[in-house]
């Protein structure tokens, strides 16, 4: 137990710095994308670091598994490489309780993928759907940036505006809205909103307005000029999100019968396997030479990861459409990291009999 706490702590250590670098890695990104949406207009800003947390979440099950693969490589290749490793083994350390020792912390790493590839994923994804369609719905004159065209993600409304007036709200603005076959354009020197606590919408102020409201169609087209117009930007409305096959339960998914789904399913029990699997053919990757460096492996390593995920993904494809059938799915690929970690465990079981019979004869 000594030695399997010390091996435990030993990996812990590349684990935490791991962990933390990629999920801001992936935040930094993550902002960089949505924060770009906002200044478009595309996004309001209040939501951006919401979905960028949610967005994190939905990645955790993806960045903790590299990271507790990488950190037993990182960690064992210094034993390696130290002769501490050779050390533990002269004093009767086996490849096997190693392997315990890293099974012990890629198990309850696994309960942790699995918490969150069933419920905290789908939640995550449940709430950007939501955050998305209450966005696309609601308007604000301070997501607007002056001197570029900002259109919502619905695509229904486009405006452009010369610049911000000094007290407050936009100069010089142009609005084009679309109404089914009717598209609206409309002209005003000055534009400002308020809320309506009456009403969801917010309340949008124009002053000097040339609204010109075209048929595209063969009808009839108005042009008005007015002093003030005064209206609910209340379009489009916030509609349902309905059936989102990654924000569905897991009871939900394995009540169906379509093959999206049922790839969708398997993806997700597929995971905390896969984060054993990876730990464990960690070992075997991790032995290096003395003196050869703690990342000698590292390459070779991220390869090997790199060659897995992408066959993950694409069996997922594959099931979701129906080139490959749902048994066994996408199964296929954690059957093939199984058989690579079988494989690459191959050299250091047969050494380990070799030891145990040459005791055996050594002792008989």
């Amino acid at each position: 137990m000594i030695v399997t706490r010390y091996l435990i702590r030993e990996i812990n250590k590349p684990l935490l710095a791991l962990s933390l670098a990629l999920v801001a890695i992936f935040a930094g990104y993550s902002a960089a994308v949505f924060l770009t949406q906002a200044a478009n207009g595309v996004l309001p800003t209040n939501v951006v670091v919401e979905l960028i947390a949610l967005k994190t979440n939905i990645a955790l099950e993806v960045l903790l598994p590299i990271a507790l693969y990488l950190a037993v490589i990182i960690a064992l290749g210094r034993l390696h490489t130290d002769s501490e490793m050779t050390a533990l083994h002269a004093l009767g350390v086996s490849p096997l309780q190693v392997l315990r020792a890293v099974s012990y912390l890629a198990l309850t790493f696994a309960v942790l993928i699995a918490v969150l590839a069933f419920y905290v994923r789908p939640w995550s994804y449940e709430r950007s759907y939501q955050l998305k369609a209450r966005a696309n719905a609601e308007f604000s004159l301070s997501d607007v940036k002056p001197g570029s065209f900002n259109e919502n993600a619905s695509g229904t409304r486009v405006i452009f505006a010369a610049g911000r007036a000094a007290a407050g709200g936009l100069e010089r603005v142009f609005m084009q809205r679309e109404h089914g076959r009717r598209t609206q354009v409309l002209y005003a020197m000055r534009a400002s909103q308020e809320r309506d606590p009456r009403y969801d919408a917010p309340l949008l102020h124009m002053r000097d307005v040339h609204l010109y409201d075209l048929s595209r169609d063969g009808g009839v087209d108005r042009i008005v000029r007015v002093a003030r117009l005064t209206y609910h930007m209340n379009e489009p409305p916030v509609k349902p999100v309905g059936f989102q096959r990654k924000a569905a339960s897991m009871s939900r998914l394995a009540a169906s019968r379509t093959a999206p789904d049922i790839a969708e399913y398997q993806w997700r029990l597929s995971t905390p396997l896969s984060t054993v699997l990876l730990a464990i053919l960690g070992i075997p990757l991790s032995r290096a030479r003395p003196r050869q460096g703690r990342y000698a492996k590292m390459l070779v390593a991220v390869l090997v990861y790199a060659g897995y995920y992408s066959l993950d993904i694409m069996l997922k494809v594959w099931v979701g459409r129906g080139v490959l059938g749902t048994l066994p799915g996408v199964w296929l690929a954690p059957g093939a990291l199984a058989l690579v970690a079988l494989t690459a465990w191959h050299q250091p079981l047969a050494t380990l009999r070799r030891r145990r019979a040459g005791a055996a004869q050594a002792h008989p």
